[in-house]
């Protein structure tokens, strides 16, 4: 099992290498997106808001933390559907999926890949805060940052592998991807604390993974708090992985055997 994982990723990585234009390239827009809100806090007057008090910054070093965790959702919805796609594209996703203890590897290796990827991305934005941002490093607490991404990775990775169960259903076209991301995006507090949306929304974000990861990710970078201090959005990030990421493999499992009866599973 270990042994297949490290295949499936030395495989990625292998490819991966040979688009180096687009790793980079990846990382110019990290840092374009970091101008245009550096910008808008600059327009803003580099203000601490009523909302933001309790954390004591202002907009910028707000949006810093949560771009950082929603770019760990790239470990999520869209990315493991996007490993299913080439795999058909190459015509070896038959091959690997028929064999039942692939399943496992085969998925855990995607989602790996793409969380290893997304933590190259967030060294990029925390280096690029700390020398063009003038971001402070003084707050931060390491273990409770590194127990929240150990959360997020499986609950994002289970979002993944429910979005590649559609993929292998309908082939083509991917709105359960789009749907989460940008569910994600208005209400998880990436872009705005979620407490702001109107109609009660906010409670919406509640059942998503990612509000939890970037509340807990924004006490313990500013306000250097401990497990014990997060331990809540510890315990609800703990339960999204527990239900989530089996589920998803039960999901994906039956989704295989599905396809395969229909003969489906290499077919675009």
């Amino acid at each position: 099992m270990i042994l297949k994982t490290i295949y499936f990723l030395k495989k990625d990585f292998r490819l991966k290498k040979s688009y180096k234009f687009a790793f980079f390239w990846g990382l110019f827009s990290s840092f374009f997106s970091l101008l245009i809100f550096y910008y808008i806090d600059l327009l803003m007057e580099r203000r601490i808001t009523g909302i933001l008090a309790k954390y004591g910054i202002n907009y910028f070093n707000y949006v810093f933390i949560g771009l950082i965790i929603f770019n760990f959702t790239g470990a999520g919805p869209g990315t493991v559907a996007q490993k299913v796609y080439e795999e058909k594209y190459c015509g070896s996703l038959e091959e690997i999926l028929a064999v039942k203890e692939n399943i496992f590897p085969f998925l855990f290796s995607a989602s790996l890949y793409n969380f290893l990827l997304s933590l190259a991305e967030s060294v990029f934005y925390l280096l690029s805060g700390l020398l063009f941002f003038g971001v402070k490093f003084s707050g931060i607490n390491i273990i409770s940052m590194i127990l929240i991404l150990f959360f997020s990775f499986f609950s994002f990775s289970a979002l993944g592998i429910f979005s590649a169960c559609f993929t292998l259903l309908f082939k083509r076209g991917n709105p359960l991807a789009f749907l989460m991301n940008s569910a994600e995006g208005l209400l998880g507090g990436a872009y705005f604390p979620s407490v702001i949306l109107p109609f009660g929304l906010y409670k919406i974000s509640y059942a998503l993974p990612v509000y939890w990861s970037i509340r807990a990710a924004q006490k313990a970078f500013y306000l250097k708090a401990s497990p014990i201090d997060i331990l809540s959005e510890l315990f609800i990030l703990a339960i999204f992985s527990i239900t989530l990421f089996p589920l998803s493999l039960a999901s994906f499992k039956a989704t295989v055997r599905k396809t395969l009866l229909w003969g489906s599973l290499n077919q675009f």
